[in-house]
C-alpha cells in the first residue's frame, strides 16, 4: 500500500504502491517530489495533499520492489513500473494448528442430560508465529511501502501455545 489517496478519489483506504519489476520485492521505498525552482530540479517532501508544482516523483531507493505511490502516480509511472497488482506481496506462510478435544457423557432418562469435558489447544506445535494484526499501528506498517517495518516479521508479538480446559453440563 502507498499509505495515501494517490488517485485522489476521496476514499479512506490507501492506494496500491508502484511495483518496480527489476527491484528487490522484499524491500520498499518512499518517494520525494521533483519540481523546478528557478530552472533547477529540486526535491520536495510529499505531504498529505498534492503539490501542484510537483512534476515527477523519485524513489529514495530505486532498487526496492515496492515504491510508495505519489499523487496521480499512474500518470507518472513509466519504465515498466505500474501499480502493484492485488496480492502481489508474497509473505511467509502461517502454519498454526489448533485442536479441540471433547468427551460427551450422556445420562439420565433417555440421555436427556449431557456432561462435556474438553480441552482447546491453540498453536499445538508451538510454532514461532507472530501476530501482525494485533499490534496497533504496526499492523499497517507491515504493508506500507517506504515504512522501515515493511515486510518485517519481527514487529508482531509471539503468542505461543495456549491450552484451555472446559466443562459443561447441558440439561
Amino acid at each position: 500500500q502507498s499509505g495515501r489517496d494517490a488517485n485522489r478519489n476521496g476514499d479512506a483506504a490507501g492506494d496500491r504502491a508502484i511495483l518496480n519489476p527489476d527491484g528487490d520485492l522484499s524491500r520498499s521505498s518512499g518517494i520525494v517530489g521533483l519540481t523546478l525552482v528557478n530552472g533547477v530540479v529540486t526535491q520536495v517532501a510529499v505531504g498529505g495533499a498534492p503539490d501542484p508544482n510537483v512534476r515527477a516523483y523519485l524513489a529514495t531507493d530505486p532498487t526496492a520492489g515496492y515504491i510508495s505511490a505519489g499523487f496521480f502516480a499512474e500518470e507518472f509511472a513509466n519504465g515498466g513500473a505500474a501499480l502493484a497488482p492485488r496480492n502481489s506481496l508474497r509473505t511467509n506462510s502461517w502454519n498454526k494448528t489448533d485442536l479441540v478435544l471433547i468427551k460427551n457423557t450422556r445420562f439420565g432418562r433417555d440421555g436427556r442430560f449431557n456432561f462435556q469435558i474438553g480441552a482447546e489447544m491453540f498453536d499445538v506445535f508451538n510454532q514461532r508465529i507472530r501476530e501482525i494484526n494485533g499490534v496497533g499501528a504496526n499492523n499497517r506498517a507491515f504493508v506500507l511501502a517506504g515504512n522501515p517495518n515493511f515486510n518485517n516479521y519481527d514487529i508482531g508479538s509471539y503468542v505461543g501455545r495456549t491450552v484451555r480446559m472446559r466443562a459443561k453440563f447441558i440439561f
